[in-house]
């Protein structure tokens, strides 16, 4: 699937040293659990549209999803082993107010590592993981080169120059206790987002601007 695509939002996650099974009927409800309402296109959004909902497959479940907007998709897996992978177009892309290729919002990014960090608690806990399960997670930003570091809203846009990326990947990886992650999603955020943003010119977020991301993303409901 990446093959297919340039930039995109990439994640990946499994349990670590669990020998265990799920059924595809287990995985499915455990995925519909573990979607968060906070934004209208959620990480591993389930559809009930039979041409979009997932399918089952002999190594577990995944689903390909096209948003109304322009090209924009997702596709999503999650195997028999709990092993989960999502890709999605960046939403940048299909902003209307720009050109494809050439920003990244950088309170959008906070937002979707938030919502992708979050959705992995979730999942797990829905499997019926335990708090101790360690995690491994792994989060891709790819297509960076040249684009512009700006904002989706206009107010923190205006207060910021044009920073550019000279690299076109970052990655991040780290194993973490299941029951950790949900605690401390303000500290992983500015991790991963802070190994992103820093590719713009060594650009950092103030604390403010961090913990005000984060809550907006918390507060919100769709």
């Amino acid at each position: 699937m990446t093959e297919q695509v340039h930039s995109y939002l990439e994640v990946a996650h499994f349990p670590v040293g669990i020998d265990r099974k799920w059924s595809q009927d287990e995985l499915l409800m455990a995925a519909q659990k573990s979607v968060r309402r906070n934004t209208g296109w959620p990480v591993g959004i389930v559809m009930t549209n039979p041409e979009y909902s997932p399918k089952p497959v002999s190594e577990g479940i995944r689903a390909i999803v096209p948003s109304a907007l322009n090209d924009r998709f997702d596709f999503w897996s999650l195997d028999r082993s709990g092993r989960f992978y999502f890709l999605r177009t960046l939403e940048e892309d299909s902003d209307d107010r720009i050109a494809p290729g050439t920003s990244l919002y950088f309170d959008t990014r906070i937002w979707r590592i938030a919502e992708a960090l979050l959705h992995c608690a979730n999942l797990y806990r829905a499997l019926g993981l335990s708090l101790e399960t360690e995690i491994r997670i792994q989060i891709t930003h790819c297509g960076l080169r040249g684009r512009r570091l700006t904002s989706s809203d206009s107010m923190r846009a205006f207060t910021m120059v044009g920073r550019v990326c000279h690299e076109d990947q970052s990655q991040w990886a780290k194993t973490v206790p299941l029951g950790t992650i949900e605690p401390n999603i303000e500290a992983l955020v500015r991790e991963i987002g802070g190994e992103l943003f820093i590719l713009f010119e060594f650009w950092k977020p103030t604390p403010e601007v961090w913990k005000g991301v984060v809550e907006d993303y918390l507060s919100s409901r769709v």
